[in-house]
């Protein structure tokens, strides 16, 4: 990998670009979610948001003021696919390829996702990840995004949270499609998703330049309580294995970072493993060379691997502890386990910052004070020899945070959605900043 350190944001396209039905954009899961009654708060739409896909440059401008030399960003299958499969949207392609330009013009390296969630509808249709054809299917829609980005892109993360793209959308269904399947389907859905990233990943490294590609994790965000090795390695049992099969992040991620499934998926879903092939799982495994770690919170597991309910002095907008030790603990677990370079690919604070102060500014004093915890943890990390090679905040603006609406704000950039999407750097900006001038 490079030695360069990316001090980058991130994104994703459906929480910020807007123009959802324009330009021949085809509809996602998550456009039509968004239409049912009561599946978001507010009954809020995501069809302008911060409306980025007509102000990319403004924001790219803003980005470079920041000072960030990484901007992590999703594109959107339906708006390159619009059928998923099939016929190219040339003027949905030129976008992606217009905001890289921006990006490069302005000394910012494009690391860009290919799946946020977003699955297009029409595919869905055809059973979305259920489906066999699911890897097929992606694998034709990097083949799209590698033949328009290529020489202008070398890094990619295919998938970001498998553990969202599977459980929270087919299984507990909270998430676009919402889906409840049985266990054993579910479990083929993180076979297909597997594929899929292998496919995926094969191609980009035998197609571009000394690319890199792995996924953007999130975990369950355990730590042990203490130093000892029982506070450890109860907290590495718990977070990697789960009872439910759906929420097993040995399932998920051993296959991609260790070239093996957990001997439990043999016994308990033998239906599923009889038609991989060794050639499968190898192909899932040896095109990935980093891991992407995405943490917001952090939760104390005590020697007999129980969570302690612990008081702390911050909470994030979801009642959830503002905790940077699960940051902190949470890279050294996984670079331990799988043994590779780890990229921050996504860390932020949600909160309820959605006023603008007499003196027209933002005063999100909560993420300012996470931001300076967060970095002397980074710091720490890179003193003690862990392999960190960037770190991203989430988010740069405020966005459409999914279920929740445009109620809990991740932006460093405020958007002012009642008054034409206006840009307002908050407090936390001239920290971020500040911090990466510093490198403290």
């Amino acid at each position: 990998m490079e030695n360069k350190f990316l001090f980058g944001v991130s994104s994703s396209a459906f929480q910020i670009e807007g123009a959802s039905d324009i330009d021949g954009k085809g509809k996602s899961v998550w456009d039509t979610y968004c239409e049912i009654s009561g599946k978001v708060h507010n009954g809020d739409s995501p069809k302008i948001s911060a409306d980025h896909y007509h102000r990319y440059k403004e924001d790219v401008a803003l980005m470079k003021e920041l000072g960030v030399n990484a901007y992590r960003f999703s594109i959107s299958w339906s708006r390159v696919i619009p059928n998923g499969i099939g016929d190219i949207n040339k003027k949905g392609i030129q976008f992606y390829i217009n905001l890289i330009d921006e990006l490069l013009k302005n000394d910012i390296e494009p690391v860009v996702t290919l799946y946020h969630w977003d699955l297009p509808q029409a595919l869905q249709e055809k059973g979305g990840l259920q489906n066999k054809d699911f890897p097929k299917w992606f694998l034709e829609y990097t083949k799209v995004v590698v033949a328009a980005l290529k020489g202008k892109c070398n890094k990619f993360i295919t998938f970001n949270e498998p553990i969202n793209c599977v459980h929270s959308s087919y299984y507990s269904g909270v998430f676009a499609p919402g889906l409840k399947l049985s266990e054993e389907e579910t479990f083929r859905c993180i076979v297909h998703m597997q594929l899929a990233h292998g496919l995926s990943a094969k191609y980009i490294r035998e197609n571009i330049q000394n690319s890199l590609v792995s996924i953007a994790i999130s975990t369950f965000e355990e730590y042990p309580l203490d130093n000892s090795k029982e506070c450890y390695d109860a907290t590495v049992k718990r977070f990697f294995t789960r009872e439910l099969i759906g929420e097993s992040l040995d399932a998920y991620l051993d296959p991609i970072f260790l070239g093996k499934y957990p001997d439990y998926c043999y016994s308990r879903f033998p239906n599923v493993m009889k038609d991989l092939t060794s050639e499968d799982i190898n192909m899932m495994y040896q095109y990935t060379n980093y891991i992407g770690y995405n943490n917001y919170s952090g939760y104390p597991v005590d020697k007999n691997g129980s969570i302690l309910d612990i008081n702390t002095k911050y909470k994030t907008c979801f009642n959830t502890p503002i905790d940077p030790n699960g940051f902190y603990w949470g890279v050294k677990i996984l670079i331990n386990r799988y043994h590779l370079p780890l990229i921050v690919t996504e860390n932020g604070l949600g909160s309820n910052d959605d006023t603008i102060s007499c003196d027209n500014k933002v005063h999100d004093k909560l993420r300012c004070i996470y931001f300076k915890e967060i970095f002397k943890k980074l710091g720490k990390l890179i003193i003690e020899g862990f392999d960190i090679r960037g770190y991203f905040v989430w988010s740069f603006t405020d966005n459409f945070e999914w279920i929740s609406g445009y109620q809990p704000r991740f932006g460093l950039v405020f958007i002012d959605y009642q008054n034409n999407q206006k840009r307002i750097k908050k407090d936390s900006f001239a920290i971020y900043q500040k911090l990466i001038k510093n490198k403290n």
